[in-house]
């Protein structure tokens, strides 16, 4: 079930830590809570990867984790003062974060959509784990990327993302019955009935 903008307002006051949902800092919650959604905003660093040497051959192969390797070794970090603007170009790509820190409760999950204001003048926002997890705790990535023909001035603060809660049912690893009382398991990572 996706949350809507009472049970997501009952959620971040909710007394029950085991149910709450928590986001700091929530500066302005009537700009930021949405019918079914909670805006997030941009914070002050941003991570631009050089250009890694990979061949572009197509007979050449190479793994995800070699080419992480190389990323992170190119990898510069950029920090941002809160009214500083930074101009994300044509055609570049960056990782920026939330200001805000997110906890979720184990009964939550969570999905992260660009807003989409941005999309509208071409600037692409992912999440590079669109998928928060029940128990999540922390901060969260954006994939930015200008397909814009012109710089776009991205401040701190800005809201540039949303975020979406859903109901989930607790998932026990040993065994539960289904509707149906079968009894189900997970033996080596798959789930028999």
């Amino acid at each position: 079930m996706l949350l809507n903008k009472e049970h997501i307002m009952k959620r971040l006051v909710q007394d029950d830590p085991g149910k709450k949902i928590v986001i700091t800092p929530f500066i302005n919650p009537d700009e930021q809570v949405g019918p079914v959604s909670i805006d997030l905003r941009l914070g002050t660093e941003f991570e631009i990867i050089k250009d890694i040497d990979i061949p572009a051959r197509t007979d050449y192969k190479i793994n995800s984790e070699e080419i992480e390797k190389r990323a992170i070794k190119q990898k510069v970090t950029i920090k941002t003062e809160p009214t500083e603007a930074f101009y994300i170009q044509p055609g570049a790509f960056l990782i920026g974060y939330s200001i805000e820190h997110i906890k979720l409760p184990s009964d939550l999950l969570a999905k992260i959509e660009g807003r989409n204001s941005w999309g509208k003048i071409g600037l692409f926002v992912n999440s590079t784990a669109g998928l928060i997890t029940p128990d999540f705790s922390g901060t969260l990535t954006f994939a930015l990327k200008n397909m814009s023909p012109v710089a776009l001035p991205l401040y701190p603060g800005t809201r540039i993302a949303q975020i979406y809660f859903h109901q989930t049912e607790p998932f026990e690893d040993s065994s539960s019955d289904n509707e149906e009382g079968v009894q189900c398991r997970v033996i080596s990572g798959k789930i028999e009935c």
